[in-house]
Parts: structure tokens; C-alpha cells; sequence
């Protein structure tokens, strides 16, 4: 076999490796705009490869004046006692009632990692965090299996003496196209919002909790989303982090995420616990092609006299799921 058109699949392969970057973190959080100080938590799914990441993150203060922006990882959330590592600290200048847009790039979120923390404190007035987005920046692929199980392709392999027999290499293409594939988890639904107090949505809302116990204490749903899964289906399972603790009493089944306006939905229920839990949800995809979709509902029930506080919810989805 000449070496083309294997030569040119094989370069898309790094291609791949290097420009495939699904938003590991795609989120605007819900905070109350009035403070000069939020700090979230945010439970993540990220690669087995230890892949560099962009940050951007956008926000509008009150004042003329500076924004400490502090970014944090932890491998094991335990609430009050976690350890945090740091991944990086800026102090951008602000200006009033503008929005600042900041980036900074290439900064290593490991395998092992399961949530980050954002903290924004402003040196004067308030601030009203709009977006953050995390996404992979990976370097040109070194040589060596990945343990995502990537095998980048050495451009030099099919043109040098003893050249290894082609069909390793076509298969090299769909197997590591797949594994990546498979590895950078796309992110399908977010919600984030303060790690501690009382949060700026109550699940269930005041309103409910001064209601009948029958009706605080069965769900409480927030806005449906709409989600696009374009030629996907007609199943696909998406994989829940869900981070929710109480303001007292149990903490057993009083977070569920389900699939709205379809015949035998699914719904996944997850506890309040403090800690994060993790959970999978089989969709039902409706319409065709390109409009292929899931609506779904995040609610949330609480214990007679007490509160559930949401802190945050990722949802991620990968190929063949």
C-alpha cells in the first residue's frame, strides 16, 4: 500500500488529539449580585491524560477597582475539611459596571481531580459573575500510549525503513479516535451556585416552605432545559454529579433529574449529602438529525421545617453512551 491516504488519516488523528475540546466546565452561576465575594464549588469529569486547560471567565463589578480570581482542585470533597490545591490566583484590575472577560491558559487539571472551586472577591463594592468556561488546551501529542488510551502517530512512521504493516495503523485510527472520543466527557448541563450558607436559589423557594407539607415536601422543579444530542440516539445515558446538602433533618432522595414530555422517562434521585453524588440518567432522544433533543428538570424536595440547599449540578455525556 502507498502511504496515502493512511499518511493524512493519521495526521488527523493528532489533529484530534490536540483540537478536540469539549467544555469540560460551561457554566453561568446563579449568585447574589449584591455581595463583594462568591466562592463555588463545581464537580467536574475530567481526562485521564492530565490535559492542560483554558480558563475564561467573565464578570461585572460595581467599582473601579481590582477582582481576586482564585482557582482551586480538589481529588477528594469532603465540604469544610477538603484539602484544595491550588491551580492559579489573579487580581485583574475592574472597571465600573463593565464587563471583564479574563483568560488565562494552559494550566494542568489532574486525572484525579473531581470538583474545582471558584472564588471571586472584589477590593471594593460588588461583583456578578456571568460565565465560566474550562476547556482542554493539549499540547502537541508526545510520543507514547495515553492513559485515555490515545496512541499519537509518529509522522515518520510510513516513510522509513521497516515500517510497521498498515493494518495496526488503521486500526490505530479508529481505536484512538474513540478513546478520546470517549475520554473528554461533554458537558450537557450546569448549574452552580454558592458552597455554603443559604444560596441565592432555595430548592424548594421560600415560597414552599411556608406552604402545606404536602406540597414542600414532594419535588419542586426549577426551569426545564432543552438539550441538543444532534444524530445521536434514539437512547443515549448521560452521566450526574450532583453537589446538595440540608439545612437539617435527612438527606435521602431529595435531589432528582428527569427527562420531561416522553413515554417511560427516566429519573435519576440523588441525595442531599454534602458530598458529591453521582448518578446516570437514560434519555429518550425526540426529533430527528440535527434536532435531536432531551428536555429535562432538575427539582428538589426537603424534610418538614428544613431546607435543601442545590450547590451544583454537572451533567456529561460521551459517545457510545
Amino acid at each position: 500500500m502507498a502511504a496515502e491516504p493512511l499518511q493524512r488519516a493519521l495526521n488527523n488523528l493528532n489533529y484530534l488529539w490536540k483540537w478536540h475540546r469539549p467544555a469540560m466546565v460551561d457554566v453561568c452561576p446563579t449568585v447574589d449580585t449584591t455581595a463583594g465575594r462568591a466562592t463555588m464549588v463545581y464537580p467536574i469529569s475530567p481526562s485521564l491524560d492530565n490535559l492542560r486547560h483554558n480558563f475564561e471567565i467573565r464578570l461585572v463589578p460595581s467599582d473601579t477597582s481590582t477582582c481576586q480570581i482564585v482557582v482551586d482542585y480538589t481529588t477528594s470533597y469532603t465540604g469544610g475539611g477538603t484539602t484544595w490545591v491550588n491551580v492559579y490566583s489573579v487580581n485583574p484590575a475592574t472597571t465600573a459596571s463593565s464587563l471583564l472577560t479574563r483568560v488565562d491558559t494552559n494550566l494542568t487539571i489532574p486525572s484525579d481531580a473531581v470538583a474545582l472551586r471558584f472564588d471571586f472577591q472584589a477590593a471594593a463594592g460588588t461583583i456578578d459573575p456571568q460565565h465560566i468556561l474550562v476547556y482542554p488546551a493539549p499540547a502537541d501529542a508526545a510520543p507514547g500510549i495515553k492513559s485515555s488510551g490515545f496512541i499519537p502517530f509518529d509522522s515518520g512512521m510510513l516513510t522509513t525503513t521497516g515500517a510497521p504493516i498498515h493494518t495496526e495503523l488503521i486500526n490505530r485510527c479508529k481505536r484512538s479516535a474513540v478513546a478520546l472520543l470517549r475520554d473528554r466527557q461533554q458537558q450537557v448541563i450546569s448549574f452552580l451556585q454558592k458552597e455554603s450558607g443559604t444560596p441565592w436559589t432555595d430548592c424548594p423557594s421560600d415560597k414552599s416552605i411556608i406552604q402545606a407539607a404536602a406540597v414542600y415536601q414532594t419535588f419542586q422543579d426549577l426551569p426545564a432545559v432543552r438539550v441538543f444530542f444532534p444524530f445521536q440516539g434514539p437512547d443515549i445515558t448521560i452521566n450526574l454529579l450532583v453537589l446538595a446538602d440540608v439545612s437539617a433533618g435527612a438527606t435521602q432522595g431529595l435531589i432528582r433529574v428527569r427527562q420531561l414530555e416522553v413515554p417511560n422517562a427516566n429519573a435519576a434521585i440523588l441525595d442531599a449529602s454534602g458530598s458529591i453524588e453521582s448518578a446516570t440518567l437514560l434519555l429518550h432522544l425526540q426529533g430527528n438529525g440535527l434536532e435531536r433533543y432531551a428536555d429535562i428538570s432538575i427539582a428538589a424536595k426537603t424534610t418538614a421545617g428544613n431546607h435543601t440547599r442545590l450547590r451544583a449540578i454537572s451533567a456529561y455525556w460521551r459517545p457510545g453512551e
